[in-house]
């Protein structure tokens, strides 16, 4: 497989994911991202990408819906939202780039896709240090005040399964900031790239 191919391929795969990411997020947030005319329009664009990822115009349009979407609401949004609108705002400008630099539509997504990349990569690493950076105070490691233990004991709730004890929830707050650290790291090597993606999906997930 070329270098155009396996940017081409890249592109596809981002896109897919992005329009999933963006799927998840309509669930998550149906308050105003599904029932609103907004969320209408953002649903429709998801759907289209996902029967199309490989589709660059249509990856645009998302990008555009989702962006003018997020900027309507602000500021009441959750941080990976905040985080969702940089990326979109990023892959326009990167889209825009190409367009005065090139004006030709040959091979467009794959090289969308290369002006983009490293863009996204400085980002992620920048979410995760941040991620990461608020997390070193006192608050945090108090499992009374802690966002990752307070977060334990909503998911034990309603799986019994799940240990809910103060060892427990102390191993959620020092697990999600090894976690949390370990996969920008992962992300920055070839060879452990794929560990990271694989531990960032089960995390998150």
């Amino acid at each position: 497989m070329n270098r155009t191919s396996q940017q081409s391929a890249g592109f596809t795969l981002f896109a897919f994911t992005w329009a999933m990411a963006g799927l998840f997020h309509q669930l998550s947030f149906p308050d105003w991202r599904w029932y609103s005319v907004k969320g209408v329009f953002l649903t429709a664009a998801i759907l289209w990408v996902l029967f199309k990822p490989s589709s660059w115009y249509r990856f645009a349009v998302l990008l555009i819906i989702d962006w003018l979407s997020i900027t309507w609401a602000f500021p009441y949004h959750p941080n990976h939202i905040v985080f969702a609108w940089i990326v979109d705002g990023t892959l326009l400008a990167a889209l825009m780039l190409v367009f005065y630099k090139e004006k030709s539509h040959t091979d467009l997504a794959s090289r969308w896709f290369r002006a983009a990349a490293p863009w996204l990569r400085i980002e992620l690493c920048l979410l995760y240090f941040f991620t990461v950076f608020h997390k070193l105070n006192i608050s945090y490691f108090d499992i009374d005040w802690s966002c990752a233990a307070k977060m334990h004991r909503e998911i034990s709730a309603w799986m019994p399964l799940l240990p809910g004890g103060n060892w427990a929830q102390h191993l959620g707050i020092y697990g999600t900031l090894i976690i949390e650290t370990a996969i920008p790291v992962l992300l920055l090597f070839g060879r452990t790239r794929v560990a990271g993606v694989i531990l960032g999906m089960l995390f998150h997930g």
